[in-house]
């Protein structure tokens, strides 16, 4: 069998009139407006970024990748943008789209991923296309697409599907296959995929946003605070560093079995992960999430920083420039282990020294703010317990914490 010929792709300048970027080939479920303007201003600055990827039917550019670099040309009025410029239609576009950002850019969310499955059931062809098909082409796992197949036919059965092997195509007889595999949706459980190499929960619930939104507030415990903010912003099959592990409250609402590798360390709990949050033993650009809530509140006295952080114990001798010093120590370590894309988790809380009010989420967002990092949402934590207050008061007791959720950006990708 002769080989194809593959027509050469050009990078060149195109104008942005002639480029359709439309919802169709944009394989994420809402543009990130934030990150738009990131890049026109990285943009207006200097920055060279990669080329965007356009397919050309003869007449038109399909924009397939790049739709925030897209954007934020745009934002700068510039009549043009560096494309990569390959043969084909609208179609190769969807196709292409439904494939990016799986390795690279800005981290796909749930939502995102059951939209380039969909892209590609919405079409008469690659409907036809076996769950492990559309798996390999979305970079997702096969069960994940079987459940987003079931939920977008309403679990119609069909006779067919096509199969393909090596270079292989047939068309598999599949009725006797789908009566076992009926889909109850009130039932979760975790599917490992192991030629995949990902898991994902086994039910069409799961796999569309839950039905109870996810709240900024929360009255309860640390342990329910972390398991609402995973629902957001722990993706599947992430790699996930709990640096200041303590005795694992934060976890007893979370499934970390669904995670691809969890690694919980603290210098007095875990004698055989013993890591300082200053110095981790994990390779750069390791982790997905990073988890961090060391002591936050100040003991003072002789300033002496003890070896061990645990609240009573570890904050005694320091003042609150003492833990604020801690903290940024702990997120400039957090941020070399921290993938792009990934989100750093700090916990921390307001207090008053030398009846001062201290407010250390806003000096922690500096911090953050100074690396890099992006402010991508702040949970606020009360608790169920009514503060005991011992002295006179002159300051309203403080009965809440926060929660901040920090985004390490792409640089070049989106």
């Amino acid at each position: 069998m002769a080989t194809p010929i593959r027509m050469a792709q050009v990078i060149k300048n195109v104008s942005l009139s002639e480029i359709v970027a439309i919802s169709a080939t944009h394989a994420r479920v809402q543009m990130d407006l934030d990150i738009a303007e990131d890049y026109a201003e990285r943009m207006a600055q200097g920055d060279v970024f990669p080329a965007v990827v356009v397919y050309h039917d003869g007449q038109v550019y399909h924009l397939a990748d790049g739709f925030h670099r897209f954007r934020a040309a745009q934002v700068l009025g510039r009549e043009s943008i560096l494309a990569e410029v390959r043969p084909g239609t609208q179609r190769d576009a969807v196709l292409c789209a439904a494939q990016s950002n799986a390795a690279h850019g800005l981290q796909r969310s749930r939502a995102d991923k059951v939209r380039a499955v969909e892209m590609l059931l919405n079409d008469s062809e690659w409907t036809m296309w076996s769950d492990r098909e559309i798996a390999r082409q979305t970079r997702v796992s096969h069960p994940f697409v079987a459940k987003v197949r079931a939920r977008a036919s309403g679990n119609v059965t069909r006779s067919e599907r096509l199969v393909r092997r090596v270079n292989h195509e047939y068309q598999m007889d599949i009725r006797g296959l789908q009566a076992d595999k009926a889909v109850n949706i009130n039932e979760l459980s975790v599917v490992e995929d192991h030629d995949a190499g990902e898991s994902t929960l086994a039910n069409v619930g799961a796999l569309e946003e839950a039905v109870e939104p996810v709240f900024t507030s929360q009255v309860g415990d640390n342990a329910a605070l972390i398991a609402h903010a995973a629902r957001l912003y722990i993706p599947d099959r992430a790699d996930v560093a709990d640096i200041t592990y303590g005795k694992g409250v934060f976890w007893r609402s979370v499934d970390t079995q669904g995670f691809k590798s969890f690694h919980p360390s603290d210098l007095l709990t875990l004698p055989d992960q013993q890591h300082d949050f200053r110095d981790l033993p994990y390779a750069d650009e390791s982790m997905d999430v990073v988890i961090f809530d060391p002591p936050y509140v100040h003991n003072p006295g002789a300033l002496i920083v003890e070896a061990n952080y645990r609240n009573a114990e570890t904050t005694g001798g320091m003042f609150h420039d003492d833990i604020i010093e801690l903290y940024r120590e702990g997120m400039h370590e957090s941020m070399r282990i921290l993938r792009v894309g990934g989100t750093l988790w700090v916990k921390c809380k307001d207090e008053i020294e030398s009846s001062i009010q201290r407010w250390s989420h806003i000096e922690l967002y500096e911090i953050a703010r100074g690396m890099g990092l992006y402010a991508k949402d702040l949970f606020i934590l009360t608790q169920n317990a009514r503060p005991y207050i011992q002295h006179v008061q002159k300051h309203a007791r403080k009965n809440h914490s926060y929660l901040w959720i920090f985004e390490r950006r792409p640089s070049r990708l989106d």
